[in-house]
């Protein structure tokens, strides 16, 4: 079996994970793509926001809007997970929203795409 690794010289991609230090779901999905970004750091940045507890995400979240801006407006659960287009870690910027990517299930499966090795051109049909 032959492996081809594709090589951008773009800029890497930027996602952002916001949630509370607490939840467990948000802990795992920080983990992974810190991971990801430490083994692939010219492909992958991640800028964690950490609300400290359930009531100010939510409340940042919910209440402040962000959900909104974000055309996420069911999303109520922590992680919350978009792609930005430049790395400005700080407070989200509405303004830099690129996609977004979703929660803890959509952001795992998210990373086994961005995992999945490249077919090799001789093997496609």
């Amino acid at each position: 079996i032959e492996v081809v690794l594709v090589v951008s010289m773009a800029s890497p991609q930027v996602l952002h994970v916001a949630g509370w230090n607490s939840c467990g779901f948000y802990r795992r999905v920080s983990a992974c793509l810190s991971s990801l970004s430490l083994l692939y750091p010219s492909r992958l940045r991640i800028i964690e926001h950490d609300f400290g507890d359930r009531s100010k995400y939510r409340e940042w979240l919910i209440e402040g809007g962000f959900r909104d801006k974000l055309s996420a407006k069911d999303h109520s659960a922590s992680p919350c997970v978009w792609t930005s287009k430049s790395y400005t870690p700080g407070a989200p910027d509405p303004a830099d929203i690129e996609k977004y990517l979703g929660g803890h299930d959509d952001t795992l499966a998210w990373c086994r795409e961005f995992l999945q090795p490249c077919e090799p051109e001789s093997q496609k049909e």
